[in-house]
């Protein structure tokens, strides 16, 4: 929960067939507004696991009928995810995703993406990059996205061509790293001294 929504961008098994197969296919045309509203979301967050749940109480309450009425809601879930994607952004599904409404509204993102003020010309091929459609600039000012949805899948940051974007252990490594850097420098200036002396 510390990191947000990052099991949905980097190991959710459907997240991964969307990346990897169904963009391929999907015509990536704007997630509709009313699939975001968080009224919505949660009404599909209650019916799912409500439909879940009086399913999975019905007698006889084998692990055989819990494991068919699971598999039924993942075809079925599944099957609208892929129409869905097929004719907007291919992780449509995941804006409304009951699993990932949950993380979103009770998770605590402590590794948000931090956004350069002074590299950013707002020329938002971030949020086109963004398979869940983000508003990433509007955030541009205080330079941390509030959006708890993101997926952390950092398509954001590759697609930025300033590098204004990152999160705050990508700029730790990144300073780490050119402090290694120097260090080396340093050093082998320090035996190139040494060696003029013997």
């Amino acid at each position: 929960m510390s990191r947000g929504r990052f099991v949905c961008g980097n190991t959710c098994p459907r997240g991964a067939f969307f990346d990897r197969i169904l963009r391929h296919f999907s015509q990536g045309k704007k997630i509709p507004g009313f699939l975001k509203d968080k009224r919505f979301r949660l009404s599909v967050f209650f019916f799912v696991f409500g439909m879940f749940i009086v399913q999975a109480s019905q007698s006889p309450f084998t692990a055989e009928h819990f494991g068919h009425i699971f598999w039924m809601m993942c075809t079925a879930t599944t099957m609208l995810a892929i129409f869905l994607g097929l004719f907007f952004s291919r992780r449509t599904w995941c804006t409304f995703c009951p699993v990932g409404t949950f993380i979103s509204f009770v998770g605590k993102d402590n590794h948000s993406l931090t956004i350069d003020k002074n590299l950013c010309v707002s020329c938002r091929l971030c949020e086109k990059a963004c398979p869940l459609n983000i508003n990433i600039t509007k955030d541009r000012e205080s330079g941390i996205l509030s959006d708890n949805d993101c997926l952390k899948c950092r398509e954001c940051v590759a697609a930025c061509p300033k590098r204004a974007l990152g999160s705050l252990e990508m700029r730790e490594d990144l300073f780490l790293s050119k402090l290694a850097e120097k260090l080396d420098q340093d050093s082998a200036k320090t035996y190139s001294h040494a060696d003029v002396w013997k």
